[in-house]
């Protein structure tokens, strides 16, 4: 779609509507407990683009107002320039940092990244190539107040390395100031591929309904091999049930205050990490009770 033509509202009047409106439609906890000793900035993957106007600043405002302070996105990109200009100004506004995604396929070369996303290079001259739309695309956010950095993989098999390799060195490149973020799935040896490529190494584990290895064991894995690199680290917590994912075939399972709680102590004492992320704020809007949810990852994050 064409960028907006009208003029667009007084910026701050409208994020002060949408924080009343959000703690209408999914309240915040009545209390708090006391923020823990040595308690590491945290933050949300999302899934809401830009291009879907007013209802994504409702979202960024309740995630700020919960106390989180980084949003990574995995629809940011899902715009015209000015939609995604609109959504970091409302960003900063509000105080929250935006970790731009890059992990989609077609940044890597896998894929048509102007058919991936047409609002944004029709916006941005698609004519001009991948390397022509990635350059813009990187220099359309690199320097705005919002940004964070980029988030250049994850969960990728070790064959994906050198793709990652060229995306991270261009990026680099581009915006040779931003930090780049890489998550892992659990182990050392997946994430070891790609320890050179980031600032910041991180990796996922969901144990609750599944498979994956306990968080403690995870986060002492991450912290090895950032080590090693000379990176950061980041830990990627679970907020939802493997329900959602398996079309019925599973029973809800979601983590309680108490595990959350648990996972978090456990990411910050053996991870050390300079990042936390909760996986997902979308998972909690669409999971069984949604002010549940988010009243039991609020009260143990913070």
């Amino acid at each position: 779609m064409p960028p907006p033509t009208h003029r667009l509202p007084n910026l701050t009047a409208l994020l002060a509507g949408l924080a009343c409106l959000a703690a209408v439609a999914l309240p915040a906890p009545s209390a708090r407990p006391a923020a823990a000793p040595r308690l590491p900035p945290q933050g949300l993957y999302e899934g809401c683009a830009p291009g879907e106007g007013d209802a994504c600043l409702a979202r960024l405002a309740r995630i700020r107002a919960a106390g989180f302070r980084y949003v990574l996105d995995y629809s940011a990109w899902y715009g015209t320039p000015a939609e995604l200009l609109r959504y970091a100004g409302a960003a900063r506004a509000l105080g929250l940092k935006l970790i731009w995604p890059l992990n989609n396929p077609a940044w890597r070369g896998l894929g048509d990244l102007a058919a991936t996303y047409p609002s944004l290079a029709a916006g941005l001259d698609g004519t001009a190539g991948a390397a022509g739309l990635t350059a813009r695309a990187i220099a359309l956010v690199a320097d705005l107040p919002a940004t964070w950095g980029f988030y250049v993989g994850d969960e990728l098999p070790a064959g994906e390395a050198p793709r990652v390799r060229r995306l991270a060195a261009r990026v680099r490149a581009l915006a040779p100031a931003e930090p780049l973020l890489y998550v892992a799935r659990p182990g050392r040896g997946r994430l070891a591929p790609f320890a050179p490529l980031a600032d910041v190494l991180g990796a996922d584990t969901y144990p609750v309904g599944s498979g994956d290895p306990p968080v403690r064991r995870v986060a002492r894995s991450v912290r090895a091999a950032a080590s090693a690199a000379g990176a950061r680290t980041a830990m990627v917590l679970q907020a939802f049930s493997w329900s959602e994912y398996a079309g019925g075939a599973l029973s809800p399972r979601y983590p309680g205050a108490a595990a959350l709680r648990a996972m978090r102590d456990a990411a910050i004492e053996d991870a050390h990490p300079a990042l936390i992320l909760w996986y997902s704020y979308q998972d909690i809007l669409r999971a069984d009770n949604p002010t549940r949810r988010w009243r039991n990852l609020v009260g143990a994050a913070f």
